[in-house]
């Protein structure tokens, strides 16, 4: 295996990178951008986003063909996970959010709501029972 050694210095579109130096990847930016989510700001069922082909549009794990390239191992748990969160929030609960306040600091490392989501009235839906 041919390892390259890492440059001190290098320019990425006009942007000077010196080893050592941080940096931050900007998650909002890039699951806004309309060249890759056409109507970033509406949900859409119909919108195809697949954590397996897109390579630098699911950042949390790192970038590339993950079959070529570094990504976290945890990747393919992390997916399970999400997944089953949004089963259990769209099929097997009923909840209301309260009237709060939502608004996200993006300029703030976690981006999160400062009073995080409060939920009420969260009750377990047989999701078997209505078929």
């Amino acid at each position: 295996m041919h390892r390259r050694r890492g440059r001190e210095t290098f320019e990425w579109e006009g942007y000077r990178i010196r080893k050592g130096d941080w940096m931050i990847l900007d998650l909002h930016g890039t699951n806004h951008d309309p060249r890759r989510f056409p109507a970033p700001n509406a949900f859409s069922l119909d919108r195809d986003i697949g954590w397996k082909t897109q390579e630098f549009d699911f950042v949390p794990h790192g970038g590339g063909d993950a079959s070529v390239t570094h990504r976290c191992p945890g990747e393919a748990v992390t997916v399970a996970l999400m997944k089953e969160a949004i089963r259990l929030l769209t099929r097997s609960m009923t909840f209301e959010i309260p009237d709060q306040r939502l608004t996200l600091n993006l300029s703030r490392m976690p981006a999160l709501p400062e009073q995080g989501l409060r939920m009420r009235n969260i009750r377990h839906v047989d999701a078997w029972a209505s078929r």
